[in-house]
């Protein structure tokens, strides 16, 4: 809606027009200031900003068209509507190529000025419009920007928690191949990481400006399918209101990942098959094709080859996906991993509610690199943060530990006969925490007067086996 609060200006030494004028103008709605020359205009123009200008071209002391000059000159936001009673097309062309809008010879008519005024209110507003959608535009390209940044080093490799010997080589295979457009199988178990992973990939390539389009393919109904994967034209089926595109769409340019690829069914894996083939989808409904570009990344927590062999996944698609085969170990097998996973943890729940708990006791510690994880880092990260909300101290104590925790632990110790300093170290799986392998040497140690050979022989392993674990957790028997 036009904003007829505008402020408008009449320059005129004629006091009957500035009158005339001014009185239609205040029943229009609009602010009206008057001045009766040129000098007195320009004053009130840097003063009090108007932004429409009605100038008389014949003023004392400065006229018309010198005033047009001076706010051509000072780059001044009005717009103005020359009036004259010498008007001829030489003036009205000389009046135009210093900056007035339009030109109106007097005696006016009133009827054809109001039209004139309103244009001007009405491409001032839409200017105005247009200066407030770009800025709003540029703030949230800049927001976008920020956001993509943001996402960006959120997903950067280093952010990838881990010294675990085979999640580096998959993080040195990836750097390899991060910017081509080669397919990319991620198979491992629910909660190993799989999109955390491909998200990085998308973010660490030259693809990182478009979309990343994550889609959980066992969750769409199978009457969907083909239409949320490659979009449908208006009318094409019922309820079919409008067109829209298909995941395959919206990732061109970018990375499209599809988890638990292994649910979709024989008839999509062929569609599917052959978009991959041939870099192009066919919209339900079209028989147009669409070209796209898409780097495909898939993942399943199920084998795959065996679905295969039993013919409930097309050979042909599975090698097609099967470019650049990367498998997540379980967390069982890279507890070496899991103080630093607790850490980063606890720095993310920090910064999210403002509690200040920055480390688990050593106690608290062993527990959790002796449990089985069975959802993996997902699972992980829900225990670290229910011990973290229910504890009421600085660090983490065994009594803030949910249950699971607890139980295992008892089953552990029970197994292990850790405090009789008995137990057969080679019983505890190759991974186990550091802390819980000391605690064990440490007891057989003391119960054999600290001496290694004995101790040796009670855990069942060498004496120089002894050493290096010795080594390893920093146990120094001057210290005992």
């Amino acid at each position: 809606m036009i904003d007829f609060k505008e402020k408008i200006l009449i320059a005129d030494d004629d006091p009957s027009i500035v009158k005339i004028l001014k009185d239609r103008l205040d029943t229009m709605g609009f602010q009206v200031i008057t001045a009766s020359d040129g000098e007195e205009s320009l004053i009130l123009i840097m003063r009090e900003s108007p932004s429409i200008l009605i100038l008389d071209l014949q003023m004392p002391k400065m006229n018309g068209m010198e005033v047009l000059k001076e706010i051509k000159k000072r780059n001044l936001e009005i717009t103005a509507i020359v009036l004259t009673a010498f008007g001829t097309i030489e003036k009205a062309v000389e009046a135009m190529k210093e900056g007035a809008y339009d030109f109106i010879q007097k005696p006016i008519d009133l009827a054809h000025l109001e039209i004139v005024i309103n244009k001007v209110a009405e491409r001032n507003y839409l200017k105005k419009r247009s200066e407030t959608l770009q800025s709003k535009l540029q703030e949230r390209e800049e927001e976008i920007s920020y956001l993509k940044r943001e996402i960006g080093r959120e997903y950067d490799f280093s952010n990838i928690i881990g010294v675990n010997k085979e999640l580096q080589n998959i993080l040195s295979m990836v750097r390899k191949v991060v910017d081509q457009k080669s397919n990319i199988f991620i198979q491992g178990e629910s909660g190993t990481g799989k999109e955390l992973l491909a998200r990085a990939i998308h973010y660490n390539s030259n693809r990182r400006e478009k979309n990343f389009v994550a889609v959980n393919c066992g969750a769409i109904p199978s009457e969907l399918l083909e239409s949320e994967f490659f979009g449908h034209v208006k009318g094409s089926f019922t309820h079919a209101f409008k067109t829209r595109n298909g995941y395959f769409e919206e990732a061109n340019g970018g990375t499209l990942f599809l988890d638990e690829i292994g649910e979709l069914n024989l008839d999509l894996q062929v569609k599917l098959l052959r978009a991959i083939e041939r870099d192009e989808i066919t919209k339900v409904g079209d028989p147009q094709p669409i070209k796209i570009d898409v780097r495909l990344i898939t993942a399943t927590n199920k084998d795959l080859l065996a679905q295969v062999k039993k013919g409930t996944f097309r050979k042909d698609l599975f090698y097609r996906l099967y470019v650049i085969p990367l498998t997540l170990s379980p967390l069982r097998e890279r507890k070496e991993d899991i103080p630093l996973l607790i850490d980063h943890f606890l720095k993310k729940l920090n910064k999210k509610t403002g509690k200040e708990i920055y480390k688990i006791s050593d106690e608290a510690m062993t527990m959790f690199m002796n449990y089985s994880y069975l959802g993996n880092i997902r699972e992980l990260e829900n225990l670290i943060e229910r011990s973290y909300l229910l504890s009421d101290h600085l660090i983490i104590e065994p009594e803030d530990l949910p249950i699971e925790l607890k139980e295992h632990s008892m089953n552990l110790i029970d197994r292990l006969d850790v405090t009789s300093g008995k137990a057969d170290i080679k019983k505890v799986s190759r991974v186990a925490q550091l802390s819980a392998e000391k605690q064990i040497i440490l007891n057989a140690l003391k119960a054999c007067n600290y001496n290694c050979s004995q101790a040796a022989k009670r855990l069942k392993i060498s004496r120089s086996s002894l050493y290096d674990k010795m080594k390893r957790c920093k146990i120094h028997l001057e210290e005992h």
